[in-house]
């Protein structure tokens, strides 16, 4: 699958910037090895993502993860701006180029994977570029396996930058057991705020129970 993506890579590091670039060829490691499944994930995942990004308002309502991907790779696409932001890049891709939907007819399995692959790396970095928190593409996948919804992870990014922890790694981290000190202190009081914010009606024991349900979810990650 890696060699599939190759241009694809080319393309988006040349039109989309290094970020999102490197985002991408993370991303591509990390999702499952047959294609279709691959884009099957993708999909489920661009449009949480999406919600998320309204809530931020970077994106709009009808905005498509999958279309904004397609539409850097077109030809006549301009590059992303040294100093521009994501926001602002979307803006031009919104309202700027228009989809050639004779380039899109007929996709074939590679060219999904690889405008989804698009989409999603820059909306991921859109998110982080105006959250002020990083959403990792391990994050992403991690996310996508334990079914958490856009409302969840929109609070679970203003309880991280509010607490001043600026990586949703530090989430995952704290699931699969990886923190200990103040770090894994500091990070399950955000959890904790997190779930009570969002379950008011739960109890110490009830938000320990919706814990656990995550590291179960979570341990069955993608090889």
């Amino acid at each position: 699958m890696l060699g599939l993506l190759v241009q694809g890579l080319e393309a988006i590091v040349k039109i989309a910037g290094p970020v999102v670039k490197s985002f991408a060829t993370q991303l591509v490691t990390k999702l499952p090895t047959i294609i279709e499944t691959a884009v099957e994930v993708l999909r489920v995942v661009g449009p949480i993502l999406k919600e998320v990004a309204k809530t931020l308002d970077v994106l709009k309502d009808g905005d498509d993860v999958e279309e904004l991907g397609k539409k850097t790779m077109q030809e006549g696409t301009r590059p992303k701006m040294e100093e521009e932001s994501m926001e602002d890049y979307f803006d031009y891709l919104r309202n700027e180029v228009k989809l050639d939907e004779e380039r899109w007819k007929n996709m074939t399995a590679e060219d999904k994977l690889q405008a989804n692959v698009a989409g999603v790396s820059m909306v991921a970095t859109a998110i982080s570029e105006k959250a002020k928190v990083d959403l990792s593409p391990d994050f992403i996948l991690a996310m996508n396996k334990m079914e958490m919804s856009a409302k969840q992870i929109s609070e679970y990014i203003k309880s991280f930058r509010e607490k001043n922890i600026d990586s949703m790694d530090s989430f995952t981290d704290y699931l699969r057991g990886e923190l200990s000190g103040d770090s894994k202190k500091d990070v399950f009081d955000a959890i904790e705020e997190t779930e009570s914010r969002l379950h008011p009606d739960y109890s110490d024991g009830d938000i320990l129970v919706e814990i656990n349900s995550m590291k179960d979810k979570l341990s069955g990650e993608f090889q």
